[in-house]
């Protein structure tokens, strides 16, 4: 989530998107996230819009120091739309069955809001660590068993797990 005060950041959004970003932000004090150390140019790389308008907020559920899933909010200036995000590119994955998008209105504060809540919701929810050895492991939401990351072969995954911790996030 961005974090810095920078206006030079927001010279290049719209004035509807500048809103929803200071919206956002007072949120994550609401939510008491950990504001990201990006730089203040870290706008920069989502210059280009896409159907689902300008990335405006991503952020890594992780868990063991690992990213298990990158998720944002796209604003296009009417609709927000939320959900899992390729982590190099940003682009909204439609397909990834890990968190299915959606896509909701209103005017910009309540849609800033509602993504806040939205991606605050994923990163509250608990994760569950199914270790086979130190190189076999599974990671997945612990409520509803959604895999989310696969580490070691099919084979060294197969019987039952000598551990199964969840991991609060």
């Amino acid at each position: 989530m961005p974090s810095n005060d920078a206006d030079d950041a927001l010279a290049s959004l719209t004035e509807s998107e500048s809103k929803f970003v200071v919206v956002l932000r007072a949120q994550m004090n609401r939510h008491g996230w950990v504001p990201s150390t990006a730089p203040d140019d870290w706008y920069a790389g989502m210059d280009v819009e896409s159907a689902d308008g300008r990335c405006l907020a991503w952020v890594d559920l992780s868990a063991d120091n690992c990213v298990m899933l990158t998720v944002g909010a796209y604003y296009n200036g009417v609709v927000t739309t939320v959900g899992s995000l390729d982590s190099q590119l940003f682009d909204l994955r439609r397909d990834d069955p890990r968190v299915p998008p959606s896509t909701f209105g209103g005017s910009t504060s309540e849609q800033a809001v509602r993504a806040a809540n939205w991606l605050d919701m994923l990163l509250r929810r608990p994760i569950l660590r199914r270790e086979w050895s130190e190189t076999a492991r599974e990671y997945a939401f612990a409520d509803d068993g959604t895999l989310l990351v696969i580490s070691g072969s099919r084979l060294d995954r197969s019987g039952l797990p000598i551990r199964e911790i969840v991991i609060d996030t």
